[in-house]
């Protein structure tokens, strides 16, 4: 498969453009300025591409089978829309100018339910200082459900930090939190990242948030 991937050389985007290239797909990563702070690996094509730029993502689409998105949620500033929010709807736009439909993105815990009807993000459990970011990921996550005509998912790690375990292969999906009989809630990067490919390139869930576990 051909992948287009925004945030390619982030930590998330990296473990997501490492575990696509162990399976034979094509990475293009882009970024808003083409610079990276390490060099990525060389059969990575490295692009320039802002993901709030609808012009931008459509042009950079147009011939892939898909587009991953590993941008990081922010809510830094009173700029409205906020950066993330401003890059779901460019995406969305692009996509279907570009005649794109497989969107799958780096979601945010904070808008998973913890329980039927109750999102971490309206529940007394969340860390204030999580609050800001969460409510900018659901209002970026409700761009996506408004955005019916495209094949979207949004996938969710469980928190951070990740956990260093490495790739085990071992993880389970869900829709909401997921939560072990010790009460953690933890995956690795890399187990996270080859779920992530997983949707991808089989579209098992679609128009839906999910996470993965272990």
């Amino acid at each position: 498969m051909r992948i287009l991937l925004f945030g390619g050389t982030g930590h998330i985007g990296r473990a997501i453009a490492a575990e696509a290239l162990t399976r034979g797909h094509q990475i293009t990563a882009a970024t808003r300025t083409g610079a990276t702070d390490a060099p990525l690996d060389q059969r990575i094509t490295l692009v320039i591409g802002d993901a709030a730029d609808s012009a931008a993502v459509a042009r950079l689409s147009a011939g892939h089978d898909a587009v991953a998105s590993a941008i990081r949620t922010s809510s830094e500033g009173a700029e409205e829309p906020s950066p993330t929010v401003a890059a779901a709807q460019g995406l969305v736009e692009g996509l279907r100018a570009a005649d794109v439909r497989r969107l799958v993105c780096v979601g945010d815990s904070g808008t998973l339910e913890v329980e039927p009807g109750l999102r971490m993000i309206d529940s007394p459990d969340l860390a204030p200082q999580f609050h800001d970011v969460a409510t900018t990921a659901a209002r970026a996550l409700a761009v996506y459900q408004q955005a019916e005509d495209l094949d979207w998912i949004y996938v969710s790690p469980p928190g951070y930090p990740f956990a260093d375990c490495g790739h085990t292969g071992r993880y389970h999906v869900g829709e909401h939190l997921l939560v072990n009989a010790d009460g953690s809630i933890r995956v690795s990067v890399e187990d996270y990242a080859a779920a992530f490919i997983d949707q991808v390139e089989t579209g098992k869930f679609s128009h839906c948030q999910i996470t993965v576990e272990y």
